[in-house]
């Protein structure tokens, strides 16, 4: 649970950091666990530590706010009786209220998994490393959250009839196309035998099939399906969904499928889990006795040299995708967006300290697409642009705390487009280029607090139309390079330097070692911190640096 922040969501450049290191029952009497009040006081006090490391851009004017200033009372104690609803609603409606020993599980899993160990400690401390608190406020709402939606995910009750309503369309052998028409959203794809090609990037219309390759088991069981016959429909976590080969090759399949969404978890929660569950207040935790205790967590500083570490794969991790935006708040990761091969919108934050996912509200988030920008601007992730069923030039404002979105303005906003570019300078988002059929020069300034939108010159010094260019900014300009212009197959090997204040461009150099044309790159212009720690490699005693993007230290 996330809570309501009376912050105005600003943009700000989202940085990369790598880093090395309820009742079971209606209200009880007798012997209880942490009262209401000292629920919300334990909540307080985690919102406030992740709070005090969430990334303030340098380029932002003045200091972070105070935390009180940006999460009210009532707010958190909302979150308390959510998490005290929804565990009595796991018991009375599927049966399943988490048992001492599973939140002591949870409790564990987190100590053992932690990728943030540093972090986790913090967050015990917090609450005075007392272990009934510490299950009661940080091991309960994500255990509680998670297993209740992974029930409502299957529950008949709520997603039968929909089912039924399709299985009786299919009983009539409909097309596709015709399916589609119940309400569901088809999208075509061109499906080749080759899981180590990358479709090429290219410069597709809108309407353009995608291309998706897949592994040799995956290929023979769409080899196997019927030509031009509606397969059966298979249900997913959040949806119900039919495919069908329209045509097929040796070397290809041109696949249609249609995908109709369960009603979303958040819509039924807020209209009808919430009410079924009853009032949260006239809930208390029975202690059962149950022996709490406090894990040890793994003191890891560094990780191990060239390693990867898997995050968790929990019920709550976002579906896969790509094209999707990700950025990192100093607290979380937030995963937005995306297409697989359909247009997402749907995301999830992810804790490294407790190696955990939780879902992003789908309450008044923007409409699903891929290839969209998101900046991080201290207090919320800004997503604009992007291609869903058509290309779009609008946006919302994401606040963690909140859990919930805010539409961008669209008076004055550039022409839809995806494949742009996004930086933050402080006060401003500055989208620029991109693609909507025809490569762009164009873009647009955004300030969050008016919601208005300025447009960039495109005058003397400009850099010619692209997309899949980079972008960053310098602290006074926004640096454009690369990218591709439709006309060379690699792409361009120039650039420009935009001035907001003067909104004017300077021409990047093109003189000296300048990098061979190239397009999707990377570029980046933060501070660069390093720790060292010492680690044995092979019986030695090695120094190892951790390296940390930031831009600050938080």
């Amino acid at each position: 649970m996330r809570y309501g922040s009376s912050l105005k969501p600003v943009v700000r450049l989202v940085v990369i950091t790598l880093a090395c290191a309820l009742p079971a029952s209606p209200a009880l009497t007798g012997d209880a666990g942490p009262s209401i009040e000292q629920r919300v006081e334990d909540r307080h006090a985690l919102e406030q530590l992740r709070w005090s490391h969430r990334l303030w851009p340098s380029q932002n004017p003045g200091p972070r706010p105070a935390y009180s200033a940006v999460v009210s009372d009532s707010a958190i104690r909302q979150a308390v009786l959510d998490t005290l609803e929804m565990s009595r609603l796991l018991e009375q409606r599927w049966g399943q209220a988490p048992s001492p020993e599973e939140l002591q599980g949870e409790l564990d899993r987190m100590a053992h998994d932690s990728k943030h160990p540093a972090r986790l400690r913090e967050l015990f401390r917090a609450l005075d490393d007392d272990p009934r608190r510490i299950v009661e406020s940080l091991a309960r709402p994500l255990l509680v959250e998670r297993r209740a939606r992974e029930h409502y995910a299957q529950d008949r009750r709520i997603h039968g009839p929909l089912q039924q309503r399709l299985r009786a369309a299919l009983d009539a052998s409909p097309s596709a196309e015709q399916l589609a028409q119940l309400g569901g959203r088809y999208v075509e794809l061109i499906v080749r035998a080759d899981s180590t090609a990358t479709p090429a990037r290219g410069a597709p219309a809108a309407g353009r099939q995608q291309e998706a390759f897949v592994g040799a088991i995956e290929w023979q069981r769409l080899r196997a399906l019927p030509l031009g016959r509606v397969g059966p429909l298979v249900e997913q976590r959040d949806r119900f969904e039919v495919e069908v080969v329209l045509e097929r090759s040796e070397q290809a399949l041109r696949l249609g499928k249609v995908r109709w969404p369960k009603r979303s978890f958040d819509s039924w929660w807020r209209e009808v889990g919430r009410d079924e569950a009853g009032d949260g207040s006239e809930l208390s935790v029975p202690t059962d006795t149950y022996p709490f205790t406090l894990p040890v967590v793994a003191a890891t500083p560094c990780a191990d040299p060239d390693s990867w570490t898997p995050t968790s794969t929990d019920a709550n991790v976002p579906s896969p995708r790509e094209d999707h935006t990700a950025v990192w708040t100093g607290s979380e990761m937030i995963v937005w967006g995306g297409r697989d091969p359909s247009a997402l919108g749907s995301g999830g934050l992810y804790d490294p300290a407790t190696d955990s996912w939780t879902p992003t509200s789908s309450t008044g988030a923007p409409t699903p697409r891929f290839d969209h920008t998101a900046v991080w601007t201290g207090s919320a992730m800004i997503v604009w642009g992007g291609f869903g069923s058509a290309f779009e030039n609008s946006g919302a404002s994401y606040d963690p705390l909140g859990d919930s979105w805010t539409a961008t303005g669209t008076v004055g906003a550039p022409s839809p487009r995806y494949r742009q570019t996004v930086v933050w300078t402080g006060s401003e988002m500055i989208v620029w280029g991109g693609y909507d059929g025809s490569y762009l020069s164009s873009g647009g300034r955004y300030e969050p607090g008016t919601q208005a939108w300025t447009a960039t010159s495109e005058g003397a010094g400009s850099p010619i139309a692209r997309a899949d260019h980079t972008a960053v900014w310098s602290g006074a300009e926004m640096i454009v390079w690369g990218g591709l212009d439709g006309i060379g197959e690699d792409g361009v090997d120039s650039g420009g330097r935009y001035d907001p204040t003067g909104d004017s461009w300077v021409e990047t150099s093109l003189l000296g070692d300048v990098p061979e044309p190239r397009q999707t790159h990377t570029i980046i212009s933060e501070p660069v911190q390093t720790a060292v720690c010492q680690r044995r490699i092979d019986g030695a005693s090695v120094s190892v640096v951790a390296i940390q993007l930031s831009v600050e230290g938080s």
